[in-house]
């Protein structure tokens, strides 16, 4: 905890005072509402399921598109999974055909 307050605090992310010249927020309630909003109203609506791997790529790709900030966060989001969780965002699965269903039955019935 305070090897963190020291990087931030020496980094400026810190100066209260500075930011409560600008009128700028200090509290926690604007991220607590953005968090109710985001991830509460859309990610969590009626018969709404999600596995934690595609939730946690819709939320880094609702808030870069959201942001207007899409090409600069794309290849960060997806670096940082990778490292962390060893996830990325995941590949479309190929559809199965009809007819390979068909080939499926056919040879578990031979």
């Amino acid at each position: 905890m305070i090897k963190y307050l020291r990087k931030h605090g020496q980094a400026g992310q810190m100066d209260y005072p500075k930011y409560s010249m600008l009128g700028l927020p200090l509290g926690s309630g604007p991220i607590e509402s953005v968090v109710r909003r985001v991830v509460n109203l859309r990610m969590k609506g009626n018969g709404l399921f999600w596995k934690l791997e595609n939730a946690e790529c819709m939320l880094a790709i609702r808030s870069s598109i959201v942001s207007d900030r899409w090409d600069e966060d794309h290849a960060r989001v997806n670096m940082e999974m990778l490292k962390n969780r060893k996830l990325a965002f995941p590949k479309p699965k190929k559809k199965r055909s009809a007819s390979s269903d068909a080939e499926q039955r056919s040879a578990q019935t031979q």
